[in-house]
Order: C-alpha cells, then structure tokens, then sequence
C-alpha cells in the first residue's frame, strides 16, 4: 500500500495518491443526486465514522480546509460572543484572525513559544479567569512540525469550561488515532488531500449534536453554503449541501477502504514510524528540528536552518537536482525552515531519500 513511483513530493498537500486511486478516479461525471453517487457517499460515509470512532454523521463540503475552519467560527458565533483560540503556528494564528473578524476585541489569542504546544497550565488559568463560548485549535501545525497534547488540552478545558471546543485536524486526519466520541470535541475539520491520500476539493466536518444545535440559533450569522443543521440532514439520506468534488468523492472512497485493508490501527503505527525515521534521520545529518521534544508532529518534520542556507533557494535545489519537493517555511520563518511532509501514501525510502538528498547540499555550504 505505501509506496510510490511518482516524483518524491514531500510537500504538505495534495500528497501523492495511490495507484488504484489514480485509476478508480477516472470516472465519467455523474449525478450527485443519483443512486449511484448515494453508494459512494454512503461508502465515504461508513469509512470515515469507522477511521474517526463516531456516530456522528460527517459533513462533507465542497472547500479547502480554510473555508471549513470559517465555516466552525460562523457557525457558533455570533458578533457578541467571546472566544479564545490556541495557536503555535501560522494555522492557528490564521484561525484567530478569522475569530477576531467576527468578535473584535472579544476574541482572545494564547500564542505558544516557537517550537512548542499549548502549555496546559497556562491555558487552566486563563480558563480560571475567563469565560468562553467557544475554544479554536490546530492539533498538528503543519506550518512548524509541532502538534499540540489534544487530549489534555481537552481536559483541561472541560474541567475548567464548558465551552465548544473546535480541532483543526487539516494535516493529522488519517495519520493518527482522532476518536472523536470519546475525545469530546464539538467540532472537527479536516480534509481529503493530506493524510487521506485524494485529490483536493473536499472538506471534512465532524460536528456534535449541541454543536448542531447551536449552529441552528446561529443560522442568521452562518452561512448558506456550509450550514452544519442541513447538511447533517441531508447527509442522512447520502446527499451533499451543494455539488460535490466527484474526483474527491471518488479518490476518498478508495483511499479508506486501502486503509480498512490495511487496519486503521497500522496506518497510524506507519505514520509513528515513519516520523521517528525521519526524525531520526535529520539528528544522523546534523539538522535541528524546530519542533521541541514532546511537540513534534507525526505528519511533518520542520527543519531548522542556518545563516548558510535559505529554504527557497535549498527546496529549489531539492527540485532541480533530485526530482523532490520540500516545503518552506510560513510567515516570518518563511526563510528559516523547510518542511518534510510525511503523510498518507509514503514509505520509509522516500524519507530516506530527501535526506541523502539534503546532505548533499549541506556538503556545498560546509
């Protein structure tokens, strides 16, 4: 299942696809009202809520992921509210600046060290001190490598809060376990180009009943296009909001049922492996990784770089020289790291051969 013979992309998204998946997408168009589509929604359906433990029903709309986290901040709030949103990382902060359009000043950011999740104790006081109706957060940053402790921090707001509590799962869904029943989120975001191994153009929501409920008084501040309460009926009788990605339906359902094949529970064994090999790899090589110990993602590695090099001119000799593409970095650090996506349809040999690669370029510098 995990093995590829494409060009060695190792960005964050789209991932490579499978061949089978490459094949089983070239379909002709079809109804999405037909019974035909309904099979497949249906296949998508049962797939997902087996990957993710849940009897909720999946959301599915037509987006990238950007627009499924809007779609979470107008679906429970309105202009009044407040909300806090936990950020380490370019994602997070993109998550509160879509908040604090909608509530101003009442929007409230915690903003972790670079490298570094959410501090729990930090956040219990701020709970201690504050009140919120809602808490928005990325589990893995894909722009540092850093992942965030998701289930502590969703301890810690329950014991303190009875908030809604909002996941961005954008570049960890199909790479590790998300059991969303018994983890507590009220809503959880995700998409099918990363972890999932399909073509873009769909967006993942997996929303519980008092979320449901709330985004229905919400409605005359949400939105038409990615209303939770209607697409959560509609999903019940196998059927979209408004016309689906057919190619991302397609690829989606071929990708869950390789990872049923392959037991869910050894699709997130790979992915742990395959980050401890990369990690591993970078420390052999003299590389540092940006993420500190204990907050690193088991979907990217962030390296950080030196004076002697900057990420677009060393992801451009990745590219020229050896047929690979890396990730740089965000924002302020768009310079200072590159980033080594290690997600979906992957294997060992491809992590190997980026960092073959990337000695040999060290070797100019030295």
């Amino acid at each position: 299942m995990f093995h590829s013979d494409m060009i060695n992309s190792r960005i964050t998204g789209p991932t490579p696809l499978p061949p089978s998946s490459l094949e089983y997408i070239h379909q002709q168009m079809m109804s999405h009202r037909s019974e035909s589509f309904k099979k497949t929604f249906a296949n998508v359906q049962c797939g997902l809520q087996e990957l993710l433990e849940t009897n909720s029903l999946p959301l599915l709309f037509t987006s990238s992921g950007t627009a499924a986290m809007e779609s979470a901040v107008n679906n429970l709030l309105a202009p009044n509210d407040r909300a806090l949103t936990l950020s380490c990382g370019f994602y997070g902060d993109l998550f509160h600046q879509m908040v604090e359009r909608k509530l101003n000043k009442n929007a409230v950011l915690l903003r972790s060290p670079d490298g570094c999740g959410i501090d729990i104790q930090y956040l219990v006081d701020i709970l201690k001190q504050h009140t919120f109706k809602a808490i928005f957060l990325t589990h893995s940053e894909s722009s540092t490598g850093v992942v965030n402790p998701l289930s502590e921090i969703i301890s810690a707001i329950k014991s303190y809060s009875d908030a809604y509590i909002v996941v961005d799962s954008i570049s960890s869904m199909g790479c590790v376990n998300l059991p969303f029943d018994s983890l507590g989120m009220d809503i959880l975001i995700g998409v099918t180009q990363k972890g999932l191994m399909s073509p873009p153009g769909m967006s993942i929501i997996l929303a519980s009943e008092r979320a449901i409920e709330e985004s229905k008084v919400m409605s005359n501040y949400g939105s038409v296009a990615f209303n939770y309460a209607k697409a959560q009926s509609l999903a019940g009788d196998f059927q979209t909001l408004t016309t689906p990605s057919l190619h991302a339906f397609w690829g989606l359902e071929n990708a869950l049922g390789l990872m049923r094949q392959q037991g869910f529970e050894n699709v997130f064994y790979h992915h742990n492996n395959i980050a401890n090999h990369s990690r591993l790899l970078a420390e052999l090589n003299g590389f540092k990784l940006f993420a500190k110990e204990g907050y690193r993602s088991n979907t990217i590695t962030a390296i950080e770089l030196n004076n002697k090099f900057r990420a677009t001119e060393l992801a451009q000799q990745l590219l020229n020289n050896f047929s690979i593409t890396v990730g740089i970095g965000n924002g302020n650090l768009t310079e200072s790291i590159i980033r080594i996506a290690h997600m979906g349809y992957v294997n060992q040999n491809e992590i190997t051969d980026v960092y073959t690669a990337l000695a040999k370029c060290k070797s100019l510098y030295v």
